[in-house]
């Protein structure tokens, strides 16, 4: 769930690239209805680590795992994802949905890595206003 999408995250900041792969490949295990290990492996060859990325954001939400942990918080779980690409329109609408659905990891984003690209951003300072930081 959760941790592992972190780890997830830090290797591929630190450009442990099969690392996040492999962490990735453990996340999307706890789906038991699906087996998506080759299929990370082709976006991994076709389009890098991007394509990984975004075929991640695109599974999270798809994904019909009865994990709670895989559900739990998934806008702001995808705003990191496009954080962690630099896609700031992306990044501030998955942030204003998670806004909208009271996602109570928000609280915690304000000063989270993933962001720091949009802390100057007026549209990024009002979320974080209205939720009184």
């Amino acid at each position: 769930g959760w941790p592992m999408q972190r780890i997830f995250k830090c290797n591929i900041r630190l450009g442990s690239e099969v690392a996040a792969i492999e962490n990735l490949k453990e996340i999307v295990s706890m789906d038991p209805s699906v087996n998506d290990s080759e299929m990370i492996d082709t976006v991994f060859l076709e389009s890098g680590i991007e394509g990984v990325i975004r075929w991640f954001i695109l599974w999270l939400q798809e994904s019909s795992s009865p994990d709670f942990f895989l559900r739990v918080n998934l806008s702001s779980r995808v705003a990191s994802l496009y954080g962690l690409l630099g896609d700031a329109e992306q990044t501030l609408i998955w942030l204003e949905k998670s806004f909208e659905a009271g996602d109570s990891n928000l609280l915690s984003q304000k000063f989270s890595r993933d962001f720091a690209f949009l802390r100057g951003d007026p549209r990024f300072q009002a979320i974080f206003h209205e939720l009184g930081l």
